[in-house]
């Protein structure tokens, strides 16, 4: 629906409803208001925008909620679930812990740095440095 700008959108919803909830009668004013030579927005896209009207009760683009992937396995659950691993066996590297939670390495190293504040990596032992 992002094809149509904000004010086409409400003057399909005016139309809609000035017509007796005709969809069919809204496709064809819209396409002799803004004189097209095509019909307009289908009957499905007119129904799917009258039904987000009348669920949300605009007709902008909703984006919260929906842009990006899904958060789904940062659940407090899985997060307590490897602190609980961690607390066990601190050593333990990033690979068992997601063998042994059975979540992806990333999504476990993302919790590891950003829930739990741990430093993932080991301290190397260096040489020391000498003065010349």
């Amino acid at each position: 629906m992002s094809r149509y700008s904000v004010s086409e959108r409400i003057f399909i919803v005016r139309t809609y409803y000035s017509n007796n909830n005709s969809p069919i009668v809204t496709q064809r004013k819209f396409a002799t208001e803004l004189k097209l030579k095509t019909t307009g927005p289908s009957v499905s896209t007119i129904n799917r925008l009258i039904q987000k009207f009348e669920r949300t009760g605009g007709v902008c683009d909703d984006m919260f909620g929906n842009v990006g992937r899904p958060l789904s396995v940062k659940t407090p659950e899985e997060i307590e679930r490897t602190r609980q691993v961690f607390e066990k066996s601190p050593r333990t590297s990033i690979r068992k812990v997601a063998q042994q939670v059975g979540m992806k390495r990333e999504s476990v190293r993302q919790i590891v740095v950003a829930d739990l504040q741990l430093f993932p990596y080991e301290i190397q032992i260096h040489q020391r440095l000498s003065q010349r």
